[in-house]
């Protein structure tokens, strides 16, 4: 059962920042998750560090974020 509530909750996250998006007319390029895996350690992030590299290539100009993964 406890799965089946953070999957609920990953999926409403997930739309959430879509909706966002696109109210403010932002497209969507990739949604990035390191599931489970500290903030505070960037190096051992692989979607963070995916991101970052994918920012400096220009494939995206901002990012967005909900919540912090205490779920």
């Amino acid at each position: 059962m406890i799965k089946i509530i953070k999957k609920e909750i990953k999926i409403s996250k997930e739309l959430l920042s879509k909706i966002e998006c696109k109210f403010k007319e932002y497209e969507v390029f990739k949604v990035y998750e390191d599931a489970g895996i500290s903030a505070k350690d960037m190096e051992h992030r692989p979607a963070f560090q995916e991101m970052l590299s994918d920012m400096k290539k220009g494939k995206i100009n901002f990012y967005t974020s909900n919540g912090n993964g205490n779920e």
